[in-house]
């Protein structure tokens, strides 16, 4: 028995009005040329990131794929190698002493580029 329960939606709507959905919306809600659902929202991703850290770990520009985004993640993400004077204070903590003069590690941040006013 065929119940004809699930309607598609083309007499409802117009080529202009799914042609403001991109095909990778559409294309899931389409059944043998018939659309059956329209897409419930649309949003856009944005990626926010700081040259400098991409420069520093070797990269010159954002990741295409996300393998790519991984690789680029665990190279801006990876921590720095140790220095002799980390691994004389590791050393020392084991000990149970600390000198003071590894109790403070500097760190240098990049001055923001100023953008035109």
């Amino acid at each position: 028995m065929r119940l004809d329960g699930i309607q598609p939606f083309d007499p409802y709507v117009d080529e202009a009005f799914m042609g403001n959905f991109p095909k990778s919306l559409t294309e899931p809600l389409t059944i043998d040329g018939k659309i059956y659902s329209v897409p419930e929202a649309l949003s856009t991703r944005l990626m926010y990131y700081r040259t400098d850290l991409y420069e520093k770990a070797g990269f010159s520009e954002p990741p295409k794929t996300w393998d790519d985004f991984v690789k680029v993640m665990q190279a801006v993400n990876a921590p720095p190698k140790p220095t002799a004077s980390a691994s004389r204070a590791a050393a020392t903590k084991r000990s149970g002493t600390i000198p003071t003069s590894c109790l403070v590690q500097a760190v240098t941040l990049p001055t923001p580029k100023a953008t035109g006013s």
